[in-house]
């Protein structure tokens, strides 16, 4: 019984310290940034789903729910300055969202043990669910866009295609991971 109980004690104070740690991550990355013009490229996206992978769904959905928590609270943790239910519920809230799903399937299908079958399927199984945010984040633009008159080709260019660097570099990265830890 007691070694029952003090193995439950560390698992949740593991649990506690890694979500703690994650959403520190999310909001460092989010800050540590490289301007390239109309947007800036930082690491942040790629964390919920390395998070997925590393600690499995519970862990990573916790971290960017806390992270989430924190700027909804008014913590400066987003990429551009501004918190609170007002910057949450703006043109990122999609994406925010996308986070928290992205986080949650990364560490089922690393649970699931899809992504030790073969490389091709590991591969397609990431983009696939790194692109889930993005699928989340143009609906939710694409929603706002009715309201400012834009047309769909420039949301998708504002909210996809200026990020396509940025995305070949964190699926090569997660990719690399997920061949590295098999």
């Amino acid at each position: 019984m007691r070694t029952t109980l003090l193995t439950r004690t560390h698992d949740s104070l593991r649990f506690i310290g890694i979500t703690f740690f994650g959403s520190l991550l999310m909001a460092l990355a989010a800050k540590v940034t490289v301007p390239t013009g109309l947007v800036k490229i930082s690491l942040h996206p790629l964390l919920p789903m390395l998070f997925g992978l590393m600690f499995g769904s519970r862990v990573a959905t916790a971290s960017i729910l806390l992270y989430l928590t924190e700027g909804l609270m008014g913590f400066p943790v987003f990429q551009s300055p501004g918190a609170g239910l007002s910057y949450m519920m703006g043109p990122t809230f999609g994406y925010l969202i996308g986070f928290v799903a992205e986080a949650y399937l990364a560490g089922r299908t690393k649970e699931a043990g899809l992504l030790n079958r073969n490389l091709l399927i590991s591969g397609l199984v990431l983009v696939a669910i790194y692109h889930v945010k993005f699928i989340l984040g143009l609906s939710w633009l694409s929603y706002l866009k009715q309201f400012m008159g834009l047309p769909i080709s420039s949301v998708i260019h504002a909210g996809y295609t200026l990020f396509i660097y940025n995305t070949v570099a964190h699926l090569l990265i997660l990719f690399g991971y997920t061949t590295y830890k098999r």
